[in-house]
């Protein structure tokens, strides 16, 4: 099967299974700027996917969602028998580690909202007039 037609049963297949998918489609049929489009599905080379995955530069998140979305399509694919093996590699991009989030305590808190704290720092503020 050539890989524009398998992209796009694989997308109608995941909207009938209750998924947008429109973020995912869009990701898919941008990637057939870098393959072509009316070759099989197994005629998709490496190199193609590297390309695509590079990207122009844009955050590392962007690039990670082409990776989750070429993923699954080629995981379809195969299972569908449009294609016997993925080009893609096997490593997947991982996110940046996020640092955790800061819990107050019950001190900090306490003063954080202590009424004559929030008094003396409002003494400051420009306070506008609903006039």
């Amino acid at each position: 099967m050539i890989l524009r037609e398998a992209i796009e049963r694989y997308v109608l297949w995941r909207r009938a299974h209750g998924a947008k998918f429109t973020s995912g489609a869009n990701l898919l049929r941008r990637f057939l700027d870098h393959a072509d489009g009316n070759a099989p599905c197994d005629a998709v080379t490496t190199e193609q996917v590297l390309a695509y995955l590079a990207g122009d530069g844009r955050p590392k998140r962007h690039r990670e969602n082409r990776h989750y979305a070429l993923a699954g399509f080629w995981r379809h694919a195969i299972s569908r028998g449009h294609a016997v093996c993925s080009p893609m590699q096997v490593d997947a991009p991982r996110s940046a580690v996020r640092t955790p989030p800061y819990i107050y305590s019950r001190d900090e808190r306490a003063r954080l909202f202590n009424p004559i704290t929030v008094d003396a720092s409002r003494r400051g503020a420009v306070q506008l007039d609903a006039v």
